[in-house]
């Protein structure tokens, strides 16, 4: 698992345009403050809507959560359905504001 602080995801976000970033809070969380251009696919509904971003297999994927602690089980689920390039925001949302 490659484990990035909210400055290098902010990097990796500017210097990429295919990254994607993954929010995998809830819905709720999500419509209070999310990161600009950010796909909002809670943990719990990622086997389900997978295809929904299958497009970035092969393509840099920043993945968080709230807080950092929700998220390493999403980072493991993608590695284990093939994504090749996964980022871990350890520091979540929260410190991103």
């Amino acid at each position: 698992m490659n484990q990035i602080t909210i400055a290098e995801a902010k990097k990796l976000i500017n210097d990429n345009e295919n990254v994607l970033v993954l929010d995998v809070r809830t819905q709720e969380e999500y419509t209070v403050g999310h990161i600009l251009e950010s796909i909002p696919i809670p943990a719990n509904e990622l086997p389900l809507r997978i295809h929904e971003i299958e497009e970035y297999y092969d393509k840099p994927v920043i993945v968080h959560c709230q807080s950092g602690r929700r998220s390493p089980a999403v980072v493991l689920f993608l590695e284990n359905n093939g994504f090749k390039e996964i980022y871990h925001m350890y520091e979540g949302y929260k410190k991103w504001r």
